[in-house]
């Protein structure tokens, strides 16, 4: 007895329905770990510096072997500017990106003084007023691994591109800045050919 194509095509759908069902979890599953990591995300909020955010396939409901768990830190202190004249005059200091000597995708944010004799950053700059990225992700390792030695820090944390990992790669903490308007640099991200599109709605 033969199948048509569109059968064997709606057997195939189901039989891999069924798979994933079983290695990620049912629809309720994956909605119920999306509403705990929401509920998380709220429980988190111990500082008024700073939003945490979980984000990556755990947060999105997908239980994976061996994916890790993303969480942000959004810098609610500071905002970036797209460009050093959009610093409002009012601010002692204000962070602008800059996009000098830096690869495709990625600008450094630097540092601008309004007002020198102001408040000024915490943060650690290196000679060209640029954020030094060490510091970010050794006061994250700092802000999760409290009341812990030097030896023991570096023991159970690591730096992983630019995020602070666990030592066993269960958890990737990242540092971030909220933008004030879309960054310059993701600019053509809105209006750049792409090769598939959406599917047709029918």
């Amino acid at each position: 007895m033969e199948f048509s194509s569109d059968t064997q095509e709606s057997n195939f759908s189901l039989e891999l329905f069924d798979f994933l069902c079983k290695v990620i979890g049912s629809e309720k599953d994956v909605r119920s770990r999306r509403i705990f990591f929401k509920v998380l995300d709220h429980a988190l909020q111990y500082s008024p510096k700073w939003r945490v955010v979980t984000s990556g396939s755990k947060s999105e409901g997908l239980d994976l072997p061996g994916s890790d768990l993303d969480i942000m830190y959004v810098n609610y202190v500071d905002t970036v500017y797209n460009t050093q004249s959009e610093i409002p005059s009012c601010l002692p200091y204000g962070l602008f990106l800059d996009l000098e000597n830096t690869p495709p995708g990625y600008v450094n944010i630097k540092l601008n003084l309004n007002n020198r004799n102001g408040k000024q950053p915490t943060h650690i700059y290196s000679e060209k007023h640029i954020i030094s990225n060490e510091h970010y992700k050794q006061l994250i390792q700092q802000m999760n691994i409290k009341n812990t030695s030097g030896d023991m820090l570096r023991i159970y944390s690591e730096l992983h591109g630019p995020c602070s990992s666990t030592i066993r790669g269960s958890y990737d903490l990242l540092s971030t800045y909220k933008c004030q308007s879309w960054p310059i640099i993701a600019a053509e991200w809105i209006t750049r050919s792409r090769n598939c599109q959406w599917p047709q709605q029918n």
